[in-house]
């Protein structure tokens, strides 16, 4: 992994996970100096001076090591090149100074880029050659050809450990990808839970209430065939009863029947509309028109899901209360936005007054909790017109 110019090493990183080990080995560097320095008289007030401004410029790079390096431009650089100027002032004065470059190349490899550091340390080589050669006597190819050498030494120390950091920066990335992809999975994993546990709800519902509905039935029908004529009044009784429990029967189907995940989960939610209109009108003999408009694009699971229950929710409420001939379907593609309408030629109703039933106001409140919007249009004699948006991406979820 190549290392981009502005790369922020985070506390996670090799740097910085070592931060306190650099400081403190620092400032014991800096006080072995300082103990040499006391026992190698004289002692200028000027140097103390300057070596004190250098030790105080040491203690400030704590301030650039919190703080957000892409907030910093060249700052730190302009910072790093004062304690190398201080280093060369001191170094002038006093040949043992030069040892502080134990000090210095750390903090300049640790706090700056590659590409920012070689060049902190190029000034670094070059103002250590001219002073060893000018204040020293040091011959000038032999003070240059060390200067040089030190610097392509530096540099390919410095670049092994940005490759190392990198490699670091890339498993963290890794393992970061490997956390997301977890939590997706979890997340997929119990939204396929919702659907097999109302799968299951449904299949309960069959075999129990059905079941039990069908057998009160079937029990009073037994007892009303039994029945003497003249026990009128009793046979009432039962054909109440009967009504109710086959009332109660056709609930549970039509509960059923808008609770169960669409047979057809494969298909695209064009299509599978399209296969839930057919099933609907051949079971109800009421026309249905499914629409399509808008290129179609594959959406979240959840989302498709949506779209199916609203779509049999407001198919039950019209089949239980409208007194339609015909139901257009309308499933409308844009751009991060899917919208569906449900239209009925019924006898409407004031949409002013309270619902009476809970499960279209179930579905809104599903809608709304997606992050859609749930809209009813109606009056009397004028059927009904329900409306669902819901600002998703393909392959998305809810904006």
């Amino acid at each position: 992994m190549q290392l981009k110019e502005e790369t922020n090493l985070k506390s996670h990183h090799v740097w910085e996970s070592f931060q306190s080990v650099w400081v403190i080995y620092g400032w014991i560097y800096v006080a072995g100096v300082v103990v040499l320095f006391w026992i190698q008289p004289p002692h200028e007030p000027k140097v103390i001076l300057l070596f004190a401004t250098w030790c105080v410029w040491l203690a400030g790079l704590r301030f650039w090591e919190h703080t957000p390096r892409d907030s910093l431009g060249f700052g730190l650089v302009g910072y790093m090149l004062v304690g190398v100027g201080l280093w060369l002032a001191l170094s002038w004065q006093k040949e043992l100074f030069f040892s502080l470059m134990g000090v210095l190349f750390p903090a300049i490899f640790r706090l700056l880029t590659i590409k920012r550091a070689s060049l902190v340390v190029s000034i670094l080589a070059i103002g250590w050659a001219v002073i060893a050669s000018e204040r020293y006597k040091v011959p000038a190819f032999e003070a240059y050809l060390v200067a040089a050498f030190g610097y392509a030494s530096a540099l390919t120390i410095g670049w092994f450990i940005y490759r190392i950091v990198g490699q670091s920066l890339s498993r963290q990335e890794l393992l970061t990808q490997l956390s997301e992809t977890q939590a997706a999975l979890v997340a997929s994993e119990r939204k396929a839970g919702g659907l097999e546990e109302r799968r299951r709800l449904a299949g309960e519902l069959h075999d129990t209430l059905a079941q039990n509905f069908t057998s009160v039935i079937t029990h009073l029908e037994a007892a009303e065939a039994a029945l003497d004529r003249s026990s009128s009044y009793l046979r009432g009784y039962l054909q109440t009863a009967k009504r109710v429990a086959k009332e109660g029967l056709e609930q549970t189907r039509n509960r059923v029947w808008t609770m169960r995940p669409d047979i057809e989960q494969h298909l695209p939610l064009e299509a599978s509309l399209r296969r839930i209109g057919e099933v609907w009108t051949q079971e109800n003999g009421i026309a249905l028109e499914c629409h399509i408009t808008g290129k179609p694009y594959r959406v979240a699971a959840e989302f498709e899901d949506l779209f199916r229950r609203c779509v049999r929710e407001c198919l039950l409420n019209i089949l239980k209360h409208a007194k339609a001939t015909r139901v257009d379907v309308t499933l409308s593609y844009m751009d991060h936005l899917v919208a569906l309408d449900v239209v009925d030629n019924g006898i409407g109703y004031d949409v002013s007054l309270p619902a009476s039933g809970y499960g279209l106001a179930a579905m809104a409140h599903a809608v709304q909790a997606a992050g859609g919007d749930w809209a009813v249009e109606s009056a009397p004699g004028d059927g009904v017109v329900i409306a669902v948006k819901i600002p998703i991406g393909p392959e998305g979820s809810a904006e």
